[in-house]
């Protein structure tokens, strides 16, 4: 015969080995790699486009990760994170744009 553990059960189990988890939290909000951002342009935005747009803002492609339709970005030019988030956040071509944060895992 098959025994399942109850709700209540499993929570006392989670309420005793949830201190020893290791956590994973967002280093500071102002802890990010300097002078790189992430980009995902929106659906049906053209290569030709997001080429033109890079050299506009002066990025340089560090690693595309394709499952997510994401693209890391170096700042080649002298604008900074928080600028070109500012600039360029309501882009038409733009999904998001949001700095490289680097997380820990206490």
């Amino acid at each position: 015969m098959k025994r399942v553990l109850s709700r209540s059960a499993w929570l006392i189990i989670f309420v005793i080995l949830m201190p020893s988890l290791p956590s994973c939290s967002k280093a500071s909000q102002t802890e990010y790699a300097p002078k790189e951002v992430l980009i995902k342009f929106r659906e049906g935005t053209s290569s030709a486009t997001i080429d033109s747009l890079c050299r506009e803002i002066g990025l340089e492609k560090i690693k595309e990760i394709r499952k997510i339709r994401v693209t890391l970005y170096r700042i080649v030019s002298d604008m900074t994170v928080e600028d070109l988030i500012e600039k360029y956040k309501d882009h038409p071509d733009i999904e998001y744009v949001e700095p490289n944060y680097e997380y820990k895992i206490d």
